[in-house]
């Protein structure tokens, strides 16, 4: 309907700082609740009963996916950021910083509220500890416990072209639940990390297990950006930035090589008053030559440390 009437998203308020604002407070004023529901039930029945009701707390949209490219909505700069790039598995970390932001029941020892990307809602499932979840509900925590996913912008960096479509429909829908669960959703995916801004010619097609660096061919244009140029992009002073990113071979150790010799961490957190958390999944085979990750491991997580920034590294394979 808004296509056929030459009307812009905006004009209908869903992404206004007001509608933010009230957004935010919607879901606050439910994960209250739902802790308050949580201490008064005992028994494993009253759980699943609570549980069964948090799936109608979020209205899931469908009209996302009758919009096409070029009804996403840009990104802007926010005070509170999770910037993310995790090749191929761009849902999941969406999910994970989604959940992260989910009453649990302390008692409930068989389900707990879980995010449903298709149908963009909550619904009971038996979970299991994941380090992500836990690291970002921990690191929002101790910067302000007031504050949860629905106060964040979120965005990714995924640059095959193979998830392209199913991931600008995730993106129109997720910003049109009702709450939300994030203050926005973009996902760069004509981007790559790299080392130095410029337009960089590569195929985002079949790219299973490859860096950036490897996808040269004569396919179409995908544009390179530094993480520096992201961070200045995309995030305010005086806010939180979390990044997670997935480190292996030489061209990923080398994008946070720049950004460490570039002193972005350094002025956000001591001239800008800013707090910024890094988890790096390193991953990859540490015994091959690699004069990127030898520069990290000597030089670049130091100088990162020395900044101020809370890092957090996590040895464990992706797989």
């Amino acid at each position: 309907r808004l296509q056929q009437e030459g009307q812009t998203l905006s004009d209908h308020g869903l992404f206004t700082e007001e509608r933010a604002i009230e957004n935010g407070q919607e879901i606050k004023s439910w994960r209250q609740r739902f802790r308050e529901d949580c201490q008064e039930i005992t028994t494993t029945e009253s759980v699943k009963g609570l549980l069964k009701s948090t799936q109608e707390a979020f209205k899931p949209s469908r009209i996302g996916d009758q919009f096409t490219h070029e009804h996403r909505l840009d990104p802007e700069r926010c005070k509170y950021v999770f910037l993310y790039a995790n090749y191929g598995m761009a849902e999941e970390s969406l999910r994970h910083f989604i959940e992260s932001g989910l009453p649990r029941c302390a008692s409930a020892d068989v389900e707990n509220p879980m995010w449903d990307l298709a149908e963009s809602r909550v619904r009971p499932e038996r979970g299991h500890r994941n380090d992500v979840r836990s690291w970002l509900a921990n690191r929002m925590g101790d910067f302000n416990q007031g504050l949860g996913p629905e106060d964040y912008c979120v965005y990714g960096v995924e640059p095959n072209s193979s998830y392209t479509e199913g991931l600008e429909t995730l993106e129109r829908r997720i910003m049109r639940t009702t709450p939300r669960p994030v203050r926005r959703v973009h996902f760069f995916l004509d981007t790559a990390l790299v080392q130095i801004d410029d337009s960089i010619l590569f195929s985002s097609q079949g790219t299973d297990n490859k860096s950036p660096a490897d996808f040269a061919s004569n396919r179409g244009y995908n544009y390179g950006r530094s993480l520096t140029s992201l961070i200045y992009g995309l995030v305010q002073e005086e806010g939180h930035l979390m990044i997670q990113i997935d480190m292996g071979d030489s061209s990923e150790f080398a994008i946070l090589n720049e950004a460490a010799e570039s002193g972005v961490f350094c002025r956000y957190v001591k001239e800008l008053h800013s707090t910024v958390d890094l988890y790096v999944l390193l991953h990859g085979d540490e015994s091959s030559e690699n004069s990127s990750r030898e520069r990290y491991q000597l030089e670049t997580r130091k100088k990162i440390l020395d900044c101020g920034v809370n890092l957090y590294e996590n040895e464990l394979s992706r797989a």
